[in-house]
């Protein structure tokens, strides 16, 4: 695991937010997840970790993932503090389901602008 280059399933700190990295691109941007702790709010992307999930992570009590992805365009800034591939699957999952939905929610805007 290098720190100057995180890869996908590395959790890393930027400023002062943890974050899952989905995937890195090559123009130096990084795709990620927020990691929230004790989160008052919830959303439909979010997945609540079980405590063995979040101990892997570095962090105990109620940790939420939220799979709404992100960009941040500067990779090399992102500090590795843990790896999470384990979590990867269910996290791309809510991830793709997400995006769908957001899809339908863009093309139901586009639609309403055209009609009325």
């Amino acid at each position: 695991m290098n720190a100057s280059t995180p890869c996908s399933g590395d959790v890393v700190l930027f400023g002062a937010c943890r974050y899952v990295v989905l995937s890195v691109a090559d123009n130096n941007r990084a795709a990620v997840c927020s990691v929230l702790q004790n989160a008052d709010d919830r959303h439909r992307a979010d997945i609540r970790l079980e405590w063995p999930d979040s101990l892997a992570l570095g962090l105990v009590g109620d940790v939420t993932v939220r799979c709404a992805p992100i960009v941040i365009r500067n990779a090399r800034a992102l500090r590795v503090v843990a790896s999470a591939p384990g979590l990867m699957p269910r996290i791309d999952r809510v991830v793709k389901r997400e995006m769908a939905f957001q899809a339908q929610e863009d093309a139901w805007r586009m639609y309403r602008r055209n009609v009325g």
